[in-house]
């Protein structure tokens, strides 16, 4: 039950913040009502924390059970009219905007004549702001609209910025809905020359300025505009996919987590000719993916067509070509590479349990030591490498030996891999890895052939440097995640002719 969670009054105030968080997770149909009471009791308490902290909940609660809206509406009101403008009545206005907007045609004719009338005792900036909210949204409803708008335009020089676009957001409806009143006419007018031309903030005067050219024009467009209609707005609260919440907070600073979409199904990506990369010339423009197939990733370690390719991550509609440019925008991998990748023509590397790997027939070596760690898992932002070598120059059968542990919270698919230039002009066979899906928590061991057409660099010593990416981890601006790992050429290879 919820009742053990009720607060006592020598608790401290940490522990009554804890309790309340409790309550509202525990509220359903069947106690919602003695929810309600001891919030309301709570909303009353003379330290302002908890009191806030009580209104907030009634709010929420409004959304959380529907069936405790009307209720949670009228404790609102009362308290916003009975406390005379404290911490409780800011937020009990702050609450009941928030409800209003979340049940839209419901509560108007009870909850907004109230609230306006304690316009004048309200300080606090927020409840100031949703109150003209409120004013501006239900004006055609409400007796006194334009009296009231007069009263937060005389104080338009006091007020904080969010009063004042909130103003003009209301003045701008008042306009549109009641088109007749010239009093609100000149009121909107005499508003948006004032913000417009002596307003320092610019977040203000950039709004006064797009509402003075909308409403220049076309009032029908504008009404279609400013008087959208917006759609009822469901409470969120656990109906989000677990997964997909996972992924979105990793990607938090990219725009596609604001639409609730992975990057890969809102960025289109191209494929790159940049077979000309290191010798100067200029790579042509890309060629736009097919409508309808899916398209190809961007090739980022410069694989010609005939090589094989990686499939697109799912996005939400055909790639468009970019116009020409005098040099077009070089891959950062295959550019810090400075690569001539050879053509690919070998099927991909694919997928093979560990304890094959150990066992090579008539007589060819073994993998000569147990693989190490190449790249770890705080450097690969939860991509675990492992690496080692086998086979011999001569019979032409030496494969990089690749352990790939996946320790993010989605699977990880769309493996390529790219070698710098090296002392023995080692190269990868294929560059696009055929390893499916690596679910979280688990690895796939794997083999890629090497060939020996690169060209050498003398005195490069052992050292081999590593390019790896996959088609999910993406850096800050969006872009394909490119991992960079220092590995060793074995000794029994650097001696072999």
């Amino acid at each position: 039950g919820v009742r053990p969670f009720f607060c006592k009054y020598k608790a401290p105030p940490y522990v009554k913040d804890e309790k309340v968080a409790m309550m509202m997770l525990l509220a359903d149909e069947s106690n919602w009502s003695e929810v309600l009471v001891e919030l309301h009791q709570y909303a009353k308490d003379v330290e302002p924390g908890l009191a806030r902290q009580a209104v907030r909940a009634i709010g929420n609660l409004a959304g959380h059970v529907p069936a405790s809206a009307a209720s949670c509406v009228e404790r609102l009101v009362e308290l916003a009219s009975a406390t005379g403008g404290g911490a409780a009545a800011s937020e009990a206005v702050v609450a009941t905007m928030a409800v209003l907007r979340l049940c839209p045609g419901r509560f108007e004719e009870e909850a907004v004549p109230p609230l306006c009338e304690g316009a004048e005792d309200l300080k606090d900036s927020r409840a100031r702001a949703a109150l003209v909210w409120l004013v501006g949204e239900y004006c055609d409803r409400l007796d006194g609209a334009v009296e009231l708008m007069e009263y937060f335009v005389e104080s338009w020089e006091h007020e904080s910025a969010p009063v004042r676009l909130a103003t003009l957001t209301a003045l701008a409806k008042m306009f549109l809905k009641r088109g007749d009143s010239e009093q609100a006419a000149e009121l909107l007018q005499s508003t948006l020359k004032n913000a417009a031309e002596q307003c320092d903030d610019p977040d203000v005067r950039d709004r006064a300025m797009m509402y003075w050219r909308l409403l220049s024009g076309d009032l029908d467009l504008a009404s279609q505009v400013v008087l959208a209609t917006r759609p009822s707005s469901d409470n969120p609260r656990g109906k989000m996919d677990d997964d997909l919440c996972q992924q979105l907070l990793l990607r938090i600073p990219q725009a596609s987590t604001v639409l609730y979409k992975l990057p890969a199904q809102v960025h289109a990506y191209h494929k790159w000719d940049i077979s000309g990369l290191g010798n100067g010339l200029e790579s042509p423009a890309p060629k736009a993916a097919k409508e309808g197939t899916g398209g190809d990733l961007i090739d980022l370690l410069g694989t010609p067509a005939s090589g094989p390719q990686v499939r697109a991550s799912p996005r939400t509609g055909p790639a468009q070509a970019p116009s020409a440019s005098p040099r077009a925008p070089l891959d950062p991998m295959a550019q810090l590479m400075q690569l001539d990748v050879p053509s690919a023509t070998a099927p991909a590397a694919s997928a093979q349990p560990a304890s094959s790997e150990l066992f090579q027939p008539f007589g060819r070596p073994v993998i000569p030591q147990t693989k190490r760690v190449v790249l770890s898992s705080q450097q690969g932002r939860g991509l675990e490498v492992r690496s080692c070598f086998s086979g011999t120059k001569g019979a032409g059968d030496v494969q990089y030996h690749l352990t790939l542990t996946n320790f993010t919270a989605y699977p990880l698919d769309s493996f390529m891999i790219q070698f710098n230039r090296n002392t023995l002009g080692m190269v990868p066979r294929v560059v696009s890895l055929g390893v499916g899906p690596i679910s979280p928590g688990s690895q796939a061991s794997l083999s890629v052939p090497v060939d020996f057409t690169g060209p050498p660099v003398p005195g490069g010593g052992s050292s081999l440097q590593v390019a790896l990416k996959n088609g999910q981890q993406v850096d800050a601006s969006g872009n394909p995640l490119i991992h960079y790992y220092g590995d060793s050429i074995p000794e029994s290879l650097m001696n072999q002719p």
